[in-house]
């Protein structure tokens, strides 16, 4: 819908530039006149994120993967989320899928920025990469 696409595009702009006031209001908008939206939730997530509201960020993230389990961002997003709440088997589980679906979608800029976040995490919590097993990344 053209209106919610209108209301998409200024709230990335005010996010860029940090009016995350603005760009709660304008992207709540849209999310009200489109909810399916993978891009909208996404993009609320992310000034969630900035603005430290993470149970909100987890809940917009959610939204995001619920319209469409395989949008990249959406994984990423939650990582973020995941990885300031302390829970590191879920921030690995989702930049992995992140990193997968931005692999499959030939997305090298973002497959380089998930592996460079990936490894913060790993640095942060001081665990080796060949401490994780796939069981361990694979619970929702």
């Amino acid at each position: 819908d053209k209106e919610s696409l209108g209301y998409l595009t200024v709230g990335k702009i005010y996010l860029r530039q940090n009016g995350l006031k603005d760009a709660l209001a304008v992207l709540k908008q849209a999310a009200r006149l489109d909810p399916k939206n993978p891009v909208i939730w996404t993009q609320l997530s992310s000034v969630y994120i900035k603005q430290k509201e993470f149970k909100r960020g987890l809940l917009a993230g959610k939204a995001a993967l619920e319209a469409d389990p395989d949008y990249p961002a959406a994984h990423f997003n939650l990582s973020v989320v995941y990885f300031r709440q302390k829970n590191i088997s879920k921030a690995i589980e989702h930049i992995e899928k992140a990193e997968a679906l931005y692999r499959a979608n030939a997305n090298e800029h973002w497959v380089g920025k998930t592996r460079h976040q990936k490894k913060l995490y790993l640095e942060k919590f001081k665990i080796r990469t060949e401490d994780i097993s796939t069981s361990d990344t694979k619970e929702k």
